[in-house]
């Protein structure tokens, strides 16, 4: 049974340390825990020099369902004290935790307790991180790390490792860290990890500024035709930013013709098929969308309406938003804004 102690005042948090007197101190294959002690959250480091939360455990980062579920545990509930406290290395970096920290700060705490912890011989802070950050998760209420968090964190060690492990070595490193899946799913993330860093060594990033440099280096194409790179990889946005670019193009009178290049972007090479074909896709979905529109082109002339009153996009109303003066929706055509 979970024995839950109330939240500590603000300001008071090392009189959590008395509630863990009697507990032994975590032990790990891969770490020692040197001691418990008292960390501001500001001491920790937790973020990349961009400043974004580097929660290498999870593929997805730091859950913020988890940290609101948090929350309202720790208001209704307290502190389950039978259950592990965050990491944080020698090194001063946060190994688990990350949703807790985020939680305890949202209820306005500055710092918290600790399990300090430093490698054994033989093993490197990324063991560490790989053995607490999937396998020490059982506060409540905590997100188990999932067969992708798995993935992502043998992805990482494959990486740094100078021979490119055997598919026993990966399932060996998995099933060193506590988990809750059978060895079949095992070996498939020993799979899916392999594939991905066989992948990841085969697959060449550009960026569209590259792949437009490649065009020019390699084509002989005159200044009256523009090349367009198109970024494939999945966002719709990447393909409306393509079409206004074709569209910017085709009204240019310096301007013959235009040639799209696409590309991909941080995909395997083995989901890049998928991914292509996802865009084709998309490319007919477009080209559909503006036959539709010039077939009612066609039927706006047909009807003998001026030409130029056929519009693409055709801002009917402003929002109201002046204090005092606007309210409501105000008609364009009757209005005196420009």
């Amino acid at each position: 049974m979970e024995v839950f102690k109330k939240l500590p005042v603000i300001g008071n948090v090392l009189s959590l340390l008395k509630w863990y007197d009697k507990e032994p101190l975590p032990k790990g294959r891969t770490y020692r825990t040197t001691r418990r002690g008292f960390y501001k959250f500001s001491d920790i480091i937790r973020t990349n020099k961009k400043g974004q939360v580097v929660n290498l455990a999870r593929n997805t980062g730091t859950d913020n369902k988890n940290v609101a579920e948090l929350r309202s545990s720790f208001k209704t509930k307290g502190v389950a004290i039978k259950q592990q406290i965050p990491f944080v290395g020698t090194n001063d970096h946060l190994y688990d935790g990350f949703s807790r920290c985020k939680a305890l700060e949202e209820e306005g705490y500055d710092g918290w307790i600790f399990n300090v912890v430093e490698p054994k011989d033989g093993f490197s802070w990324s063991d560490v991180w790989a053995e607490i950050g999937l396998g020490a998760n059982n506060h409540l209420p905590s997100k188990k790390a999932l067969v992708q968090d798995f993935i992502t964190g043998l992805s990482h060690f494959i990486e740094e490792q100078e021979i490119t492990p055997t598919q026993g070595e990966c399932v060996d490193w998995v099933n060193n860290i506590p988990h809750q899946f059978n060895q079949g799913e095992v070996g498939k993330i020993a799979e899916k990890a392999l594939k991905n860093h066989a992948t990841y060594c085969s697959m060449e990033s550009f960026t569209a500024a590259e792949v437009l440099a490649n065009v020019k280096a390699q084509n002989t194409f005159t200044n009256r035709v523009s090349i367009i790179p198109l970024n494939i990889s999945g966002k719709s946005s990447y393909f409306q930013r393509g079409v206004f670019n074709v569209l910017d193009q085709i009204s240019s009178p310096k301007k013959d013709m235009n040639v799209v290049y696409a590309f991909t972007k941080d995909i395997p090479a083995d989901e890049v098929a998928e991914v292509r074909k996802a865009a084709i896709e998309q490319e007919e979905k477009i080209n559909a969308q503006f036959l539709e529109l010039f077939k009612k082109y066609e039927a706006h002339k047909r009807s003998g309406r001026p030409v130029e009153d056929f519009k693409v996009l055709d801002i009917r109303y402003w929002v109201g938003q002046v204090i005092g003066e606007e309210s409501g929706f105000i008609s364009r055509h009757n209005s005196k804004t420009p």
